[in-house]
Order: C-alpha cells, then sequence, then structure tokens
C-alpha cells in the first residue's frame, strides 16, 4: 500500500509539473503572437496613424504583462509635455480627459524621463509615487515605467500598472522594455 501510496504521489508531482511546463510554454506562446501582432501592425500602413499604433501596444503589454491598466503618455522635448491627444491606454477606472494646455512633465514623470525607467512594487512605500494623484485615483499598487527615448530624445512615458501588490520578473522587465521600444 506505501509502494502504491509513492507511485500516485510521483504521477501527481509529474502531472503538476507538466501543467506548469504547459502554463509556462502557453504564456510565451500568447507573448510571441503578441508581439507578432504589434510589429505587424508597426510594418503596416498603420503607421501612418500613430494612434493606432500606440493603442495596439499598450493592448498587447497589457495582455502579455497582465498589468490592470498601462498607459503611454507621448512627450514634446520642446514644450515639455505631454502630447495630451495622442495618450493611449487600457483599463483605466476613470477617463483621461485632454486638458485645453498642455501639461508639463513633472514630479513622478520627470524623474522617469531623468531615469530611464522606473520600477515600483510598493506604491504605498515609495513616497514619490504614492503622492502621485493617478496612482490614488486609479488605486496603483506597483507599476513599471519606462521613458520612451528615439534618437537620444524623450518621446514619451510607458506605464504597466497592477491594481495588487506586483513583483516584475527580469522576463516581465524585459517585455515592457519591448513595448517600450516599439512605442517609441
Amino acid at each position: 500500500d506505501a509502494e502504491l501510496a509513492l507511485t500516485f504521489a510521483s504521477q501527481a508531482a509529474i502531472a503538476i509539473a507538466n501543467a506548469r511546463l504547459f502554463e509556462e510554454a502557453d504564456h510565451r506562446s500568447t507573448t510571441l503572437e503578441t508581439l507578432l501582432e504589434v510589429g505587424q501592425t508597426l510594418a503596416s500602413k498603420a503607421t501612418q496613424n500613430p494612434g493606432k499604433v500606440l493603442q495596439v501596444i499598450v493592448e498587447g503589454a497589457a495582455r502579455v504583462t497582465g498589468a490592470d491598466s498601462v498607459v503611454i503618455y507621448p512627450y514634446n522635448a520642446a514644450t515639455q509635455s505631454y502630447e495630451r491627444q495622442l495618450i493611449r491606454h487600457v483599463g483605466l477606472r476613470e477617463a483621461l480627459i485632454p486638458r485645453e494646455t498642455p501639461r508639463r512633465v513633472s514630479g513622478l514623470g520627470a524623474s522617469i524621463v531623468a531615469r530611464g525607467r522606473l520600477i515600483v512594487e510598493d506604491v504605498e512605500a515609495d513616497e514619490g509615487a504614492r503622492g502621485a494623484k493617478f496612482n490614488q485615483r486609479e488605486g496603483i499598487k506597483s507599476f513599471a515605467a519606462v521613458s520612451l527615448v528615439t534618437s537620444g530624445e524623450p518621446v514619451g512615458l510607458l506605464f504597466v500598472n497592477f491594481r495588487r501588490r506586483h513583483h516584475f520578473s527580469p522576463d516581465e522587465e524585459r517585455m515592457i522594455d519591448i513595448f517600450a521600444n516599439q512605442a517609441a
């Protein structure tokens, strides 16, 4: 009876390991399909419509990372402000309403532009992130933000947001960088 129990336990362990491997393979497949879709959009005539390209990128980033929301803020270096009419997002609780006057990049956004990247796994423990109105309004607990750079110049910000605490794996960080490069 003990030998039979060991056999069943061994088979259960193998089944669990196989299920994990299948889940990882399925996630990789979804990631590759999403990257292909974004790449095809970039290569197509859709590049004449930057809003469509950015929307495909935010949707793809959300799908691959499982993020609750993703936002791209295009940035105009000459005016040092966000190009509000080109902002694209998915998963926000409240719509972003364009303002009459451009919003200057300051605070958290300026810090990300200067650093190139900021990953905050616990917004409550980070004073700058905790005070950001967007994080408070949207209930953001963790985020990764990357400055979008073309020819050495910042052209925007990409935020990948979670409403629960989230640890960003090295693979997720690489995927976020890929989406940021595509958006730039």
